[in-house]
């Protein structure tokens, strides 16, 4: 379907009806596909219900082991410096460069522009996926960019994650991006 994000500001009271529309569809599309493929029980039997507990896991706080942190972060951060120096020697240009990443993608490469959901030239997630999904030839360069950015946000959104002072932390459970696996090999 068309994209609809753009109305949220300008016509808020229309980006929601298409939000609570496109929901509703969802839902009894994904109601239909659990029912076919047999999980309709694990999501509604078991996957909601732990809901309430991952909501309490936000407020009270999970206890964590900051020896085994610093490893994982240890770990992440050796990654995602390999994975910075591997897109870099393949391209010559730097990850953080989004301007420069756009005119390897759409200039050097010669992919067709993706445009975000504001209507700019993007290099988001969901358009690398369905580029590497239509021109296999550069999948191997854009999943590359992919690692990089998923080791990335992998380090500072969780390993990285703050502590409270009584050394907890507060996690926020949020949907998976609904693109994400769409175009995953």
């Amino acid at each position: 379907c068309k994209r609809w994000k753009h109305e949220s500001e300008e016509h808020p009271a229309k980006y929601n009806a298409y939000d609570a529309s496109r929901t509703l569809e969802l839902y009894d599309a994904l109601h239909a596909e659990l029912e076919k493929t047999d999980q309709l029980e694990l999501f509604e039997g078991t996957i909601m219900p732990c809901v309430p507990t991952l909501a309490r896991m936000s407020s009270h706080g999970l206890l964590m082991d900051p020896q085994k942190r610093d490893e994982w972060v240890a770990h992440l951060s050796k990654e995602f410096d390999g994975a910075i120096l591997d897109w870099q020697a393949r391209t010559g240009v730097s990850v953080r460069a989004g301007k420069q990443v756009n005119d390897y993608l759409y200039g050097t490469l010669g992919l067709p522009m993706k445009l975000g959901k504001y209507g700019s030239v993007t290099s988001e997630e969901s358009a690398l996926r369905e580029l590497a999904t239509d021109y296999p030839e550069h999948a191997e360069i854009l999943h590359a960019l992919l690692k990089v950015r998923k080791l990335g946000k992998d380090l500072k959104t969780y390993a990285e994650v703050a502590m409270s002072p009584d050394g907890l932390v507060h996690p926020n459970y949020l949907p998976a991006n609904k693109d994400t696996e769409k175009y995953d090999q």
